[in-house]
């Protein structure tokens, strides 16, 4: 909201504060709604005539009137304030109590920071749906079960039995058969390896059988090839005889 001026007349600080928009009066009724958490001693003005309230709810089935207002003393300010809303123009009355002369002094931008947060919160209300007041439920039945919950054991049924002693016997039907096997290699000398304490090892296939080699029988040391020898000269032929 924006503040048009402040005046200080009969002990009062008169004000007034244009709306950024127009509003219905549902939503001034929203606006003294939320303006209950900032007032205690509260008195409700309908066109100047004070109205009997019973709740806060019913704050919000007033009828429509050409003004409304809010008075009571101020949790903020600590002194008595009243704040006014019509139906026909588009700015709201503010009277704040001078019980001191801090508030006799106070200047436009002083005010303005003083009242103009409390008034911009009551225009925000206007576009907010009131939050309903938490209505407490008579008696306490304990804490509610949902649809969901089911207890731990149930009623057995003669499905569920079935499938119970099925899964027995197969159980038992394991266990046997795992001591069948443990009995049926207690006689190899190669102890299994447990499953649990290491990753398994790859199964190893059946050996292709071993195919005879015969063996190389090594060849005799030959030494090695001796020169040739030179060419013996055949004797010199006798002369043919004398």
């Amino acid at each position: 909201m924006y503040l048009e001026g402040q005046h200080v007349d009969s002990g009062w600080i008169r004000s007034t504060f244009t709306l950024t928009h127009r509003v219905s009066w549902q939503q001034m009724l929203q606006a003294i709604y939320a303006a209950f958490d900032y007032f205690t001693e509260i008195v409700i003005f309908v066109d100047e005539k004070s109205q009997r309230i019973k709740s806060r709810d019913d704050v919000l089935t007033i009828p429509e009137s050409s003004s409304i207002a809010i008075a009571g003393i101020s949790t903020v300010f600590k002194v008595p304030m009243s704040i006014f809303f019509y139906t026909q123009v588009q700015f709201s009355n503010v009277r704040l109590k001078c019980v001191s002369e801090e508030l006799y002094s106070l200047d436009y931008e002083r005010y303005n920071k003083m009242v103009c947060p409390l008034m911009n919160a009551l225009e925000l209300a206007m576009f907010r749906k009131p939050a309903k007041p938490s209505r407490g439920h008579k008696g306490s039945k304990g804490p509610r079960r949902s649809k969901t919950d089911k207890p731990a054991h149930t009623a057995s049924s003669p499905v569920a039995s079935k499938i119970a002693d099925t899964g027995q016997q197969t159980q038992a039907s394991t266990v046997s058969h795992a001591g069948a096997r443990a009995h049926s290699n207690r006689g190899s000398s190669a102890p299994q390896r447990p499953t649990a304490d290491r990753p398994a090892q790859p199964a190893h296939g059946p050996q292709a059988p071993t195919r005879a080699v015969s063996p190389i029988l090594s060849s005799p040391i030959q030494s090695s090839p001796t020169p040739p020898q030179p060419s013996v000269v055949p004797p010199i032929p006798l002369p043919p005889g004398r």
